[in-house]
């Protein structure tokens, strides 16, 4: 972050705290405290170590003196709690030092940045000092973060990315390869089985959700003629059902609630495949910004399903050369090779750039791209990307590089017509 801009990125967002406290007011803030001890037994003991600082008990002072942190210091009280076997089997040794200077970090991170727990060991914040930290946005700051890089009038194209109906149209119409439409379940429509059942394999998902509420997948299995759906429903509860009726039930009664679209199945290269589970494409995840007056690729990661398992694993991607940067990650479960190389690189960069000029309205947006052995073919673009991911994958701040200026421009012209520098 350039130091004449990081006054006011402090400024900005240290004040926004102070006046919508709505992150910090309540017991939510320090939600999931196990799962933070967890991380740290798991990851952090005996391993790192954060230096201590008098600053994050002066701030911790001042905040416990605003209205709005009797419930955090309240849920502060409850998390030394349960960290308290731990501080007691360190009493006396080297770490308990340590263990004492991580949870005045913790208020720290609390009480200054709105943030929880989990995010000192996710983000890695232990490898950086504390005045580093405003370098990273946090979860609680996505609204915020969004609507700061973008345009005033952005909202209706938003409007249009999330309806992926519109959003293939207007790919192809330009001339970017993406994922097919054959069928649309229509609200309240009957099902036409000649349209669905085909002996092909197809993909059906929502007009307009992402997360994969209501994804699933209609396999057809030739060695015993038939059909099933694999795949979750609105609630994310997984779903298997066989049988052409069983599956017209599922489907008619999920599209009474939303428009479903019946896509062609896409597959992965085979430089891919051959290290992934072939339960599920590899998802290469391009985040793309405008700024300067030209789309920039700013991130990438790869996201594929292990062999053998039902977890996933992600790589960032050096947006320069394609290459998986897989020193940054905890484990290669993928087993890729050290210098493995998305293949069609430079043509998902350039599908992915020609996309977002098809939502020249939208500052940025995250671009999930399947590599097909023909090549790149979009499946859908998001504009309310969640930031944890590139951070955590990359081990990298979001506030630096392009994505920091165009964040640190928008806050300059918070509540203003926003135009590139």
């Amino acid at each position: 972050m350039h130091y004449k801009t990081a006054f006011i990125v402090r400024f900005k967002r240290a004040w926004g705290n102070i006046l919508a406290p709505g992150c910090l007011l309540g017991p939510a803030i320090w939600l999931s405290n196990s799962e933070s001890s967890r991380i740290h037994r798991r990851v952090c003991r005996g391993r790192h170590s954060s230096r201590g600082s008098i600053l994050p008990w002066i701030i911790f002072i001042v905040k416990v003196a605003l209205w709005y942190a009797l419930l955090v210091w309240v849920s502060l009280v409850i998390t030394l709690l349960i960290d308290l076997k731990r501080i007691r089997q360190d009493k006396g040794n080297e770490s308990y030092d340590s263990t004492l200077r991580r949870i005045g970090l913790w208020a720290y991170l609390g009480f200054w940045l709105g943030a929880k727990p989990q995010a000192y060991f996710r983000l890695r914040l232990y490898a950086s000092p504390p005045k580093q930290w405003l370098n990273y946005a946090f979860p609680q700051e996505q609204s915020n973060w969004h609507n700061s890089l973008g345009y005033r009038n952005e909202s209706s194209a938003k409007i249009e990315l999330a309806d992926k109906q519109i959003t293939e149209e207007r790919l192809h119409q330009n001339g970017v390869p993406c994922v097919n439409t054959v069928h649309i379940l229509a609200r309240g429509k009957p099902i036409d089985d000649h349209m669905m059942y085909t002996k092909q394999h197809y993909f059906i998902k929502p007009k307009s959700l992402n997360a994969m509420r209501g994804c699933a997948r209609l396999n057809y299995q030739s060695e015993r003629p038939g059909y099933q759906l694999t795949g979750y429903d609105l609630q994310l509860n997984p779903i298997a059902i066989n049988g052409e009726q069983n599956i017209n039930a599922y489907l008619q009664q999920l599209s009474s609630q939303v428009e479903l679209l019946v896509q062609t199945m896409l597959t992965d290269h085979e430089q891919l495949s051959s290290y992934s589970d072939d339960r599920d494409i590899s998802t290469l995840r391009i985040i793309t910004c405008r700024f300067n007056e030209h789309i920039h690729v700013v991130h990438a990661m790869l996201e594929v399903a292990i062999k053998h398992t039902m977890h996933w694993a992600r790589y960032d991607v050096d947006v320069a050369t394609g290459i998986l940067q897989l020193a940054n990650d905890s484990s290669n479960d993928a087993e890729f090779p050290s210098d493995f190389t998305i293949p069609f690189w430079p043509r998902a960069c350039k599908y992915v750039q020609d996309a977002h000029r098809s939502f020249d309205l939208i500052k940025t947006v995250s671009w999930d791209v399947c590599i097909s052995p023909e090549g790149p073919v979009i499946i859908e673009g998001n504009s309310g990307w969640g930031l944890s991911a590139p951070q955590t994958t990359s081990q990298r701040p979001l506030l630096q590089g392009t994505l920091g200026s165009a964040y640190t421009l928008g806050l300059k012209n918070h509540n203003t017509q926003h135009q590139d520098a």
